[in-house]
């Protein structure tokens, strides 16, 4: 049977009219209100009650399936109950980041919501102040800093050009950069071709400064770079570069792994050569390479953490610097393990 509106009104209306209060709780367990909304989470943490106390207000609660009203909790505690993250580009929130970041938000009894930054307009999470704090994913305007600032908005700052803030949670990208070249290094290679991405990102261009850096003091000779965004077809210019030059033995990519795949698949049937790459999502192939990659799962974790404890009034425990995982991959699916650059094989 199909219920109808009014049916629906009328059941909507028996729930509240039978809901259990705070009030009624206090009535039953034979104490006041003060202490039953302290109890349940609503109410200042200043009232004092017994064990038994606390026993017979909870027991009483899950006995009536007692929910407290969100809004009026919010309103006691001045808090919202919620997070926000920012972004101009969805796309660089880290793989699988969100399904993580609204779990572990969850621990913290807050809900995760997203708003999309606009040119030189205040989002309306800062304007109406309807967030207990926010976390920014790719670099946002100083205007958006600055109202930050301005309003007092705990924030956190992820994977972005700002590495220094206590606030901020970045990448190692010198410390990978390092353990590349040691590999190639422990590995008897000599001449690399560093494969790097849009260096519009910070991470690209740190990545490139560092090995152009320090390749030498690993007993590298000076590496070759193909810059793949300015290539019409960067396979191609790859596939080139190693025809062109028989002593290059060993190569890092740092952007889009998937599409050297084939190329280095026949490559590597006639030339021995050493692979490094940074983790790129679904790349299957049946040869073997270092992977740098970071954990999925511990970005949006710390970032919720760190976000919390802003919320809460304490001192930011950051800059976080969080390192990259190395592995060695088979080239088999799921077939990966963490090694060290000691055991490194070619």
């Amino acid at each position: 049977m199909i219920a109808t509106v009014e049916d629906m009104k009328k059941r909507r209306s028996a729930g509240k009219e039978g809901r259990m209060t705070i009030a009624r709780i206090a009535e039953l367990s034979g104490t006041s209100k003060q202490v039953v909304s302290s109890i349940l989470g609503g109410g200042s943490s200043s009232s004092r009650f017994s064990r038994k106390t606390f026993g017979r207000v909870t027991g009483i609660a899950r006995k009536y399936n007692y929910r407290p009203n969100r809004t009026s909790v919010n309103l006691v505690s001045g808090r919202h109950g919620s997070v926000t993250v920012l972004f101009k580009d969805f796309y660089k929130i880290p793989f699988n980041a969100v399904n993580f970041l609204v779990h572990h938000a969850e621990t913290y009894g807050q809900t995760v919501s997203f708003e999309i930054v606009k040119d030189n307009i205040l989002p309306r999470c800062i304007s109406e102040d309807s967030t207990d704090g926010i976390i920014l994913f790719d670099d946002i305007d100083e205007f958006i800093l600055n109202a930050l600032q301005k309003f007092g908005v705990p924030h956190v700052i992820v994977n972005t050009w700002i590495r220094n803030q206590p606030n901020s949670i970045t990448f190692d990208e010198e410390g990978m950069i390092r353990s590349v070249l040691k590999c190639f290094s422990d590995s008897g290679r000599k001449l690399p071709v560093i494969a790097i991405g849009n260096t519009g990102f910070y991470w690209n261009k740190i990545r490139l400064e560092t090995v152009l850096a320090e390749y030498h003091e690993f007993g590298l000779q000076r590496p070759i770079i193909l810059d793949a965004p300015g290539e019409d077809d960067p396979a191609k210019a790859m596939e080139s570069i190693f025809a062109g030059n028989s002593k290059v033995d060993c190569l890092f990519v740092g952007e889009d792994f998937n599409r050297y795949v084939l190329l280095l698949d026949k490559l590597r049937r006639n030339r021995d050569f050493t692979i490094a790459y940074v983790y790129s999502a679904n790349s299957y192939f049946n040869f073997p390479a270092v992977d740098f990659s970071i954990h999925q799962k511990e970005v949006p974790e710390k970032a919720i953490d760190l976000l919390n404890q802003i919320i809460k009034g304490e001192k930011p425990s950051g800059p976080v610097t969080m390192p990259y995982n190395m592995n060695f991959s088979s080239g088999k699916p799921d077939d990966v393990n963490c090694i060290s650059g000691a055991n490194l094989i070619k």
